[in-house]
């Protein structure tokens, strides 16, 4: 499987934004 340089940066902004609300979330408790 190939990805190109548009699906690898989308795919490494979604992890992100998913640790961040994580992170986020677990800082409010």
């Amino acid at each position: 499987m190939v990805a190109s340089d548009e699906e690898l940066t989308e795919a490494i902004v979604e992890a992100a934004t998913a640790m961040g609300l994580c992170v986020a979330f677990d800082g409010r408790e």
